[in-house]
């Protein structure tokens, strides 16, 4: 598959949004909308996503991202909320992580801590605790959750115990980490035959530095 190909693809169905919709609040919705049907969680009020104008390019734009990131591409979202999510002086920009800075700030934190205390369980000491505020869309963490999977790929469930926490005050680039960070265990779990679920993940809308909570979490624990 041709990454840049596809990307223009994905570039072309958004442009047919633009004669009826403001392209950077639908591209936000549409993200909203995905995460809900990945998850169940957090619907949608607004009418757009019910028209036919919407659906009609959701719908292929959402397969050709699928099909990106069972291919092993960790950040797909970010590409297209960088380049239709403009920021300003009111509102946030997007600014993806480089796949090639991701994979090497997450070679720098490899550690001995990746590879699990054989007595190691929920929450006990043993297990590997990941946090990452400001997290955005993907990023490094993918990077790292895909590093520590291959380490410890022995494993019945090389990523059983990672423990997740990540926290971002954007509700668009948690939705899209949701949604990135199923299909990356979709893929790790479809490419080595294994389970590739971690411990606990929690994806959690926080201000960083006043603390202040946001309205959007999605918590996964076994």
């Amino acid at each position: 598959m041709k990454i840049q190909s596809e990307y223009k693809n994905a570039c072309s169905l958004i442009k047919k949004w633009r004669y009826r919709y403001d392209v950077s609040k639908v591209v936000k919705l549409f993200v909203a909308q995905w995460a809900y049907e990945c998850t169940g969680l957090y619907q949608p009020a607004e009418r757009e996503v019910q028209e036919d104008e919407f659906i009609e390019v959701a719908k292929p734009l959402s397969h050709i991202l699928a099909n990106l990131m069972y291919s092993g591409v960790s950040d797909p979202l970010a590409f297209i909320l960088s380049e239709f999510c403009k920021g300003d002086a009111k509102h946030q920009g997007y600014y993806p992580t480089p796949p090639e800075v991701g994979y090497l700030i997450s070679k720098l934190l490899q550690s001995d801590l990746d590879i699990p205390d054989k007595n190691a369980s929920f929450s006990r000491p043993g297990n590997l605790k990941i946090y990452e505020p400001c997290c955005g869309s993907a990023g490094i963490i993918m990077e790292k959750l895909e590093q520590v999977f291959y380490q410890n790929i022995a494993l019945d469930e090389p990523l059983g115990h990672v423990e997740l926490t990540v926290e971002d005050i954007s509700s668009t680039t948690l939705h899209a980490f949701c949604i990135q960070l199923i299909f990356k265990i979709k893929y790790l779990s479809w490419v080595s035959g294994k389970k590739a679920e971690p411990l606990q993940i929690d994806i959690n809308q926080v201000d960083v530095l006043s603390r202040n909570q946001g309205k959007i979490r999605y918590l996964f624990t076994r």
